[in-house]
């Protein structure tokens, strides 16, 4: 069965998806009809769950667990990534300055 996104691309349309939470590249091999290898996943953005257990282990264990307070992750805490699986040189330096601006201040994410 292939996924519905594919199924409703125009023909000849390249069609591209962001994975979510994990490296998903994996799922987004193919091969087309004329036998050509590809893969339509363009990015992954990650949650860097291993990092927040971490640093929530190490509080705990100096007596400094933070129960019943909201702790985020974000890029500055590495708590959030992106993998770049297929995006060109250009895309991969404009993400990469987007997120030294995120990580300095210079750019506000939005909470909501």
């Amino acid at each position: 069965m292939k996924p519905k996104l594919l199924m409703k691309r125009k023909r000849n349309k390249k069609v591209w998806v962001i994975g979510v939470d994990r490296d998903q590249a994996a799922e987004g091999k193919y091969t087309s009809k004329d036998g050509k290898k590809s893969n339509f996943v363009l990015a992954s953005s990650l949650k860097e769950v291993g990092k927040a257990v971490q640093l929530i282990s190490t509080n705990t264990s100096k007596k400094k667990f933070p129960g019943g307070k909201v702790t985020t992750y974000g890029l500055k805490d590495k708590g959030v990534d992106l993998v770049p699986t297929h995006l060109s040189k250009e895309g991969k330096k404009a993400v990469d300055d987007a997120k030294k601006k995120i990580v300095s201040g210079d750019v506000k994410v939005p909470e909501k």
